[in-house]
């Protein structure tokens, strides 16, 4: 029975194709991102930005920024397996999981995950999430409007979503765009995760300073960051919550749901019923393959698509102006006083806008975009 045999000659194959088709020579001393296929429609400094880019105003700065959704997938767990317990991935930090010795170094020394304390509801991803397995599941970090799976943005989760796990899958997989001014990010918990980011990072930063000599990625503190939740899991969310994170309301984000995570791993699950089965390394080279197959996929439907799109935003934007401009009039007309009370809305607004995107401002936040009936909301 050659069949243990004839999965490790196709491993390599695969591998092989990969390293043809990104120009490599061998699979030695593999660079980070080297075997993965990137976004052509994302800022990519020296590839695709203005010159200036880094000079906008600050009410501009969302047309250099990009935007990410972060999700847990526990559908793509692995089993307890007996055979080969010193696999390893072949291909390394080059492809789409964060590297196998940063992820040890980082790790190392992390206790028990225990339940986050939360101002929300609870959720399963806050340490609630079930045990199965080896792994339970894979975090990952996706362009969020074209469904990119981001270079070193996925990591294997013990349990739930430990934001342990959750800082090292932002830092790994924002390693190409760590120099840009601004990053807007969508999270299903974003309200609790935001909270004591900055913090946290830091402490991951202080941390890999220490593993100089393992890691082998740019350990750089990550742009101003604008978090919310996405629009599909937002109803979950408390109404206080919804207000500061809608992505409805928060700057530079138009449409976008920030649900593309979902997406993805709705094609994910399939594979996942064959790659619980794997050992760890075939595991990950099977789904880092699957990654680069449907990022290629999408740069080659991409043109269509990004055409399509913005025929139907400006036909909405000018129908939305239209109508926003003869509610304005009609505040004007029938409203008292009405010209200055715009101009009190406006500046609420603007207000609004600059504080929504500071979480020390969260406390005293007002509701601005929430209509009153009668006593109540």
């Amino acid at each position: 029975d050659r069949y243990r045999q004839l999965l490790t000659a196709a491993r390599e194959w695969q591998m092989l194709m990969a390293a043809k088709r990104h120009g490599l020579a061998s699979l030695e001393d593999l660079e980070y991102g080297s075997l993965t296929v990137s976004c052509p429609a994302c800022p990519q400094i020296g590839v695709n930005m203005e010159p200036g880019w880094q000079d906008l105003a600050k009410r501009d700065m969302y047309l250099a920024a990009i935007a990410i959704a972060l999700d847990g997938n526990f559908r793509s767990n692995q089993k307890i397996k007996p055979m080969d317990p010193n696999d390893f991935p072949l291909s390394g930090p080059a492809a789409y999981f964060v590297d196998k010795d940063l992820y040890s170094d980082v790790m190392k020394g992390e206790g028990p995950l225990a339940p986050e304390n939360t101002t929300c509801h609870k959720f399963g991803a806050m340490g609630f999430g079930y045990k199965w397995g080896k792994v339970a599941g894979v975090m990952g970090v996706f362009c969020a409007r074209h469904m990119f799976a981001l270079p070193g943005g996925l990591v294997d989760l013990e349990r739930g979503e430990r934001f342990t796990n959750v800082d090292l899958c932002v830092l790994s997989g924002l390693q190409r765009w760590l120099d840009l001014n601004l990053v807007i990010a969508g999270y299903d918990i974003a309200c609790q995760y935001r909270i004591h980011y900055r913090t946290r990072m830091t402490a991951l930063l202080d941390k890999l300073n220490d593993k100089k000599n393992r890691t082998k990625i740019r350990q750089k503190q990550i742009p101003q960051t604008i978090f919310g939740v996405g629009k599909f899991h937002a109803p979950a969310h408390t109404g206080e919550c919804r207000s500061k994170h809608s992505f409805n309301y928060l700057p530079g984000v138009a449409m976008t749901d920030m649900e593309a995570s979902e997406r993805i791993w709705a094609i994910q699950n399939d594979l996942a019923k064959s790659t619980r089965e794997m050992s760890s390394g075939h595991r990950h080279d099977v789904i880092n393959l699957f990654h680069s197959d449907q990022n290629i996929t999408k740069t080659h439907t991409l043109p269509a698509h990004l055409s399509r799109r913005l025929t139907l935003a400006d036909a909405q934007h000018r129908s939305k102006l239209r109508v926003f401009n003869l509610l304005e009039e009609g505040v004007k007309t029938h409203v008292e006083d009405g010209a200055t009370k715009l101009e009190e809305w406006r500046e609420e607004e603007r207000k609004w806008l600059e504080d929504v995107v500071n979480v020390k401002t969260h406390g005293n936040l007002k509701k601005v975009f929430s209509l009153k009936v009668g006593g109540g909301e």
